[in-house]
């Protein structure tokens, strides 16, 4: 998984466009990044972190809550859609409001859940309550060509902040209350 995962994380590189910035972080008892702010996605920077993720190895521990918390907080500018991808094999506390009361920026935040025993449940709810969507990959799948994929759809979002407006007072809640971009 770990060797397909840093496929999809470097080909999820190469995608990116000159008006792009972006990071890499790791999630594991502790949260490690390649840089201590987002980058521009100049050559140079996509090739140093394709170095990066090249050189990731497997250590214990999954804090996903603490990687987007962490991801979070370097992502500043309001004014652009902002994204974080992350890959899971969802066995990870996460503290639902903590990461929705963080989520100031209304940052899409997507899950690329890997494997057959996965807590949706809380991955799912995650992603609602933050403008995005989890992903389910089967083990057995070609991990780095589905992950892929999950990048592309979230690259270049149509439209961002989907709101409707009834004039029927009947009405008086909508599913989802947020929308993936």
């Amino acid at each position: 998984k770990l060797n397909q995962s840093k496929t999809a994380i470097s080909l999820a590189l190469e995608e990116l466009a000159e008006k792009d910035s972006f990071n890499v972080l790791i999630f594991n008892s502790t949260v490690s990044s390649w840089k201590s702010d987002v980058v521009p996605a100049t050559q140079v920077n996509i090739t140093d972190a394709q170095n990066y993720v090249e050189g990731i190895d497997v250590k214990s521990g999954n804090r996903l809550d603490l990687g987007i918390l962490a991801s979070l907080n370097q992502l500043k500018n309001t004014a652009t859609l902002s994204s974080i991808l992350a890959f899971t094999d969802g066995k990870s506390p996460l503290d639902l409001v903590s990461i929705e009361s963080s989520n100031t920026g209304k940052t899409c935040i997507s899950l690329v859940a890997i494997g057959n025993d996965i807590d949706r449940v809380r991955l799912e709810a995650v992603a609602a309550q933050n403008y995005g969507f989890v992903a389910y990959i089967n083990e057995n799948n070609i991990l780095s060509n589905e992950m892929i994929n999950v990048f592309r759809k979230i690259k270049n979002p149509i439209i961002k902040e989907v709101s409707f407006d009834f004039d029927d007072p009947i009405v008086y809640d909508v599913f989802p209350s947020k929308y993936p971009p």
